[in-house]
């Protein structure tokens, strides 16, 4: 899978390349535009991170978790991390766009770095401030970590360096922690573990591609519980209205018009079980 579509913003600053789908999905959301067949332009460049206190979610951690990765990839001592860093941006754009293709709403402050994060360090330290402001902590875990950082008056900036990559490598693995509790299937599909630890030696396209089996897998599972949700929700629907049906003929016959509603009642209870027996192994899925 090759990244052969050129982005640029309308401030003339050129950024990585990206793939077609990930191009038609910027484009689809109306947050860039076509150049031509091989470039698209972004129409809402990067300026500065909105800071704002947010109650994370599910999806937030993860993607949190990918963004503090890719902080402590890019900080390493490691020399050889930058196709680790490439690798790892371009799967979290491929999510951010499979996201963004169900609809799932992404907090303002995480889905408008998505470009910038990667290719300017000042932006990345705005990420950092973003999770250290005590206004707009991701999670409560970081609350403390900030209180430590700031409590130690050290003048050494590689030693302030260190000391904020390790905390937020700790909370990457806070954050993969908290995946393995997360009950939806979505989130099940999607898996962390595999995110924490990248190197050169990953294949980016098969990287990718198993990244969207776990995706079609996950719709696929989701349509089939959709599909059966909306069967029991047509059948409690068509009841009712046969109820009223009834009401409506029978009220000359008061008794014929008992028994029909006692049968209908019977039959709606039986249903609500349904609904109420799918919702358990949902549930438990």
């Amino acid at each position: 899978m090759n990244k052969i579509i050129k982005v640029t913003d309308e401030n003339g600053h050129t950024y990585s390349s990206t793939y077609v789908k990930r191009a038609k999905g910027l484009v689809k959301n109306n947050r860039a535009y076509w150049v031509d067949d091989k470039s698209i332009c972004l129409k809402m460049p990067h300026k500065k991170m909105e800071v704002k206190k947010m109650n994370i979610n599910d999806i937030d951690r993860m993607i949190a978790l990918i963004q503090a990765n890719n902080w402590a990839i890019k900080n390493s001592n490691n020399p050889n991390v930058y196709a680790s860093a490439s690798i790892l941006a371009e799967t979290y754009n491929e999510i951010v766009q499979e996201l963004e293709d169900a609809e799932v709403h992404l907090p303002k402050s995480l889905s408008q770095i998505e470009y910038s994060i990667y290719e300017n360090s000042t932006n990345v330290q705005e990420l950092i401030q973003m999770i250290y402001n005590k206004d707009c902590l991701i999670h409560p875990i970081l609350k403390l970590e900030r209180e430590k950082i700031l409590s130690q008056n050290c003048n050494s900036n590689e030693t302030k360096k260190e000391n904020l990559k390790d905390v937020v490598q700790d909370f990457a693995n806070q954050a993969v922690n908290f995946g393995k509790n997360i009950s939806n299937k979505v989130m099940k599909n999607l898996n962390l573990d595999a995110l924490k630890d990248f190197s050169e030696n990953i294949d980016a396209d098969i990287l990718n591609a198993d990244i969207e089996n776990m995706i079609d897998n996950a719709n696929d599972y989701l349509d089939q519980v959709k599909d059966e949700l909306e069967d029991l929700i047509d059948e409690l629907s068509d009841l009712e209205e046969e109820i009223e049906e009834l009401e409506e003929e029978a009220e000359d016959n008061q008794d014929e018009l008992s028994e029909y509603k006692e049968k209908m009642k019977n039959k709606k209870a039986e249903i609500l079980l349904k609904l109420e027996k799918f919702k358990n192994r949902f549930n438990q899925e």
